[in-house]
């Protein structure tokens, strides 16, 4: 389990099954927190409780969607945050889409377990988990 010094993820995405899946998986490792939100309500009130997140793992379609609104709740609680974009649409993956972001990298669907680990560790600065 996550201690309260432990990392706080944000994780958004309209496909609620691979959304929860990714919550498991770093919640596994024992070093974060993760709060899984909708594509309806991408800020959750958490960010209202003044507890910023570290890091932010959004689909790049929600984020087309939400970007101004998202950037503003996030950034406003916290200044800069490292995003790591999920996409099924590797084509799609550009600057374009991320701007005003703190782009960490680009993660295709579906999501290699060992890559989103490593991609998180490396977003938070942390050493790279044991496989």
């Amino acid at each position: 389990m996550a201690s309260e010094d432990s990392a706080s993820i944000l994780v958004v995405d309209d496909d609620a099954p691979l959304a929860r899946s990714i919550q498991i998986l770093l919640e596994d490792e024992g070093r974060y927190r993760v709060t899984v939100a909708s594509a309806e309500n991408p800020s959750p009130d958490r960010l209202d409780a003044g507890r910023p997140f570290n890091l932010l793992i959004i689909d790049l379609a929600i984020l087309d969607r939400q970007l101004p609104r998202l950037v503003f709740d996030v950034e406003d609680h916290r200044g800069s945050v490292p995003v790591i974009v999920m996409t099924a649409h590797e084509a799609a993956m550009d600057a374009a889409h991320t701007r005003g972001l703190d782009v960490a990298g680009f993660l295709s669907k579906p999501i290699d377990p060992a890559t989103l680990l490593a991609m998180a560790q490396d977003a938070l600065g942390g050493p790279t988990p044991h496989n």
